[in-house]
């Protein structure tokens, strides 16, 4: 069974965050019209919940407010983080839209089915890595 309310599209997407009154970047891994995975270009210490976070495309910044889910911790440090989005704006949920229409969310959950679409959304949408 499935427990997630929205398929996962798989890729690598910059983003940046403001936390404790610094900019952060760091890659998104995965993503989902309710939420997304966020890899750490470095290792932080958490104390809040919510903030804002810019997910950066070729010709425009999506800037959305999200609350951490969980967090990837070692050695007391954090170095992922699952956030779930407050209020998606209407632009976000396009651009999901669009990536779902283009590719394939229905190949299995499997390393190589997830680098297949990973791949397939850096050729079918230039300017994200």
């Amino acid at each position: 069974m499935n427990r997630r309310a929205c398929k996962r599209i798989y890729g690598e997407l910059d983003v940046r965050f403001f936390y404790d009154d610094a900019m952060h970047t760091g890659s998104i891994t995965n993503l989902s019209g309710n939420g997304m995975y966020i890899e750490l270009d470095i290792c932080l210490y958490y104390y809040k919940s919510n903030f804002n976070v810019q997910l950066l495309l070729l010709n425009r910044t999506l800037d959305m407010p999200v609350k951490i889910g969980r967090l990837v911790e070692k050695h007391g440090f954090y170095y992922g983080m699952g956030v779930e989005l407050v209020n998606p704006s209407e632009d976000y949920l396009d651009f999901v839209a669009s990536l779902e229409s283009t590719l394939d969310l229905n190949a299995t959950n499997t390393i190589p089915a997830r680098r297949q679409q990973a791949d397939s959304l850096h050729s079918d949408f230039p300017g994200i890595n």
